[in-house]
């Protein structure tokens, strides 16, 4: 059991780093004007679809359904709080900050499609130079991070 839970540490790093690097290196690209002006309409309340909102917040932190039951299962008491308290931000940070450097490289909302993150890092092969392998690595973190959920699961 012990080299599972080194298998899952793996994956995750490997689902987790580059999300990070697509993060640092996106954030020199970062122009607040362009996120301003998502969809060519700019962000407000009259054109954010709510439900859609909504139901990708609740899609994203499902994974937190489950904290009550997983309470029962920890020995000490402070080592749990002390997980959720690094844990809930980092994952609310790792949903979002990907995002905002993506909206400030593309702001057509009709290009976002699942795993137009890839093309948004072949921009950074433009400006910077290491768009080439940030694409590949983004590819295995998401490939690490499907085979993580189903390790977890089993």
């Amino acid at each position: 059991m012990q080299w599972l839970l080194k298998l899952e540490m793996l994956l995750g790093l490997a689902a987790f780093l580059p999300c990070v690097a697509f993060f640092g290196f996106g954030a020199l690209t970062i122009d607040g004007a362009r996120l301003n002006s998502f969809g060519s309409g700019g962000l407000s309340a009259q054109n954010i679809d709510q439900e859609t909102l909504l139901s990708w917040i609740l899609w994203v932190f499902c994974g937190f359904i489950s904290i009550g039951s997983l309470a029962s299962e920890v020995k000490e008491p402070r080592t749990y709080r002390n997980a959720l308290l690094i844990l809930i931000p980092v994952v609310a940070c790792m949903n979002c900050l990907p995002f905002v450097v993506a909206l400030s490289v593309d702001d057509t909302k009709e290009n976002y499609v699942a795993g137009y993150f890839v093309d948004v890092s072949r921009e950074f092969r433009h400006s910077g130079g290491y768009g080439g392998w940030l694409e590949y690595a983004l590819i295995v973190g998401a490939i690490c991070s499907f085979v993580g959920m189903y390790v977890g699961t089993h």
